[in-house]
């Protein structure tokens, strides 16, 4: 169940260049963070762009050092770890999208959340039903489909719609 009480759209303010909050826990294997990564350093050919991370999972100094590797080091900004939940729907409020597990198939609260705050999310799902089929995210699995996803968010095209009423529906707390 989500609270979509507290978890609201709120007022945004727009921000000098785009940005990208990464939600998932710092893990190539199990969240594919790493795809992320990849994917953003092929939209910076392109677009002026902010990733933002939590620093938090068993791959932090593996993902600073693509990082720095890929020559990205200014424009990826890591967040001490949070787990509160007022926090965080902080956090989806400002930024333009957020990233969430891009291996596992599955969507989980984090991907709910940012939903239920309006904000769009680039994550990877395998429906296993109707219901599943219909969310309104993103899907990406790969790199480029990582990158194709946050051109979508940068030129503001092929994005769902309707993410917080879809949450509302079938996982809030008012349901």
């Amino acid at each position: 169940v989500i609270d979509t009480d507290s978890l609201k759209p709120t007022n945004r303010q727009k921000a000098e260049s785009i940005s990208f909050f990464l939600a998932s826990r710092l893990d190539f294997k199990i969240k594919g963070t790493d795809k992320a990564i990849n994917g953003f350093k092929k939209l910076l050919s392109r677009y002026d762009a902010k990733l933002y991370c939590l620093e938090f999972g068993s791959d932090v100094q593996k993902t600073r050092q693509l990082v720095k590797n890929l020559g990205i080091e200014k424009n990826v900004i890591f967040y001490n770890f949070v787990a509160s939940k007022p926090v965080l729907a902080e956090l989806f409020q400002k930024h333009d999208a957020t990233i969430c597990n891009l291996s596992i198939g599955n969507i989980g609260t984090t991907e709910l959340e940012a939903m239920a705050c309006d904000r769009h999310v680039i994550s990877y799902s395998k429906p296993l039903s109707k219901m599943e089929s219909e969310m309104p995210i993103l899907n990406a699995h790969t790199d480029d489909d990582v990158y194709s996803r946050m051109i979508d968010v940068c030129e503001q095209r092929n994005l769902p719609t309707g993410m917080r009423s879809f949450v509302r529906e079938n996982y809030g707390i008012e349901k």
